[in-house]
């Protein structure tokens, strides 16, 4: 079995999706955000924050290094407010496991300055944007939000940071401004662009109000494809049939595997728990984000 991961795109190759070694990750790095999110993954692991140490972070990637992970997605909560943001990106980096980066672009001032100097570490740095400035800073709970947005994406964009993907979370308060958003899109000229389907997992009590059928999400990238037409954009998107294939690892340390409901159908101690058995369990699950419909390129 031939598995590779291009840097530059972003990208897994292979000859199948079924492996037992995990090539990607979701980690969650921290719970803390300066945000309230509607459709947010962690809101509700708030109230239970835990830190890690430089030791454990070091035996964290030994054991995603032994999984065979090539690729992890930094996220959170807000993963500028992590402490360690750095140590974990250059003890990845140093393990030959690439980082992306996912953020809102609330941080600290040492963490926003220090991704603006070594973007260079990740494969994406992406940055959230959900609607045009009400409708985001109402899907975000503050009227912060865009601001926020506006200028980190401008501070990065002046460093020439050649690597930037907007993640927008498609919900019902943003399907009619399907056109603006294409247009402010365009405006921004990101590397890509990432339509999502707000996926139940840990939901709150107000996800049911902004999520939204396959249907009316693919009805929103329908009209985004054409408003981008003859832009240099890659549109990508993400729906909850996609997430079937992630792992995510928790700032509690247990990793779980997610499905199209807000129910986990694995979940492991990731520092205790046997590494053959978590590969069994890796090995029992299509990971789709492997492109089959290539030729194999490294």
């Amino acid at each position: 079995m031939a598995i590779y991961y291009n840097k530059l795109t972003n990208t897994f190759w292979g000859d199948s999706q079924y492996s037992d070694a995990l090539l990607q990750v979701m980690w969650h790095i921290t719970n803390a955000c300066r945000l309230n999110c509607k459709f947010c993954f962690s809101k509700a692991m708030r109230t239970t924050e835990t830190k890690l140490t430089q030791r454990q972070i070091r035996e964290t990637i030994d054991r995603l290094k032994q999984l065979g992970v090539k690729k992890v997605d930094l996220s959170g909560g807000e993963p500028l407010l992590c402490p360690n943001l750095s140590f974990i990106t250059k003890c990845c980096c140093d393990n030959d496991i690439t980082p992306t980066i996912t953020t809102s672009g609330f941080g600290t001032k040492s963490n926003t300055t220090w991704i603006e100097n070594n973007y260079d570490l990740f494969s994406r740095v992406i940055i959230s944007l959900d609607g045009p400035c009400y409708v985001h800073n109402l899907l975000r709970g503050s009227e912060k939000a865009f601001d926020g947005f506006k200028r980190f994406y401008q501070r990065m964009s002046e460093k020439k940071c050649d690597r930037l993907r907007i993640n927008t979370v498609v919900s019902k308060t943003v399907l009619s401004y399907a056109f603006e958003m294409s247009e402010i899109i365009k405006r921004l000229s990101p590397v890509e662009w990432c339509c999502i389907q707000p996926h139940p997992i840990n939901k709150g009590e107000d996800f049911d109000g902004v999520s939204l059928s396959e249907q009316e999400f693919e009805g929103f990238l329908e009209q985004c494809r054409m408003a981008l037409e003859g832009s240099k954009i890659s549109l990508l998107a993400r729906n909850n049939g996609d997430y079937s294939s992630y792992w995510v690892l928790y700032p509690n340390q247990h990793i779980c595997h997610l499905t199209n409901s807000n129910e986990y159908d694995e979940e492991f101690d990731f520092l205790h728990d046997s590494i053959t058995e978590i590969k069994e369990a890796v090995s029992q699950h299509p990971q789709s984000y492997i492109n089959l419909s290539t030729p194999l390129q490294q």
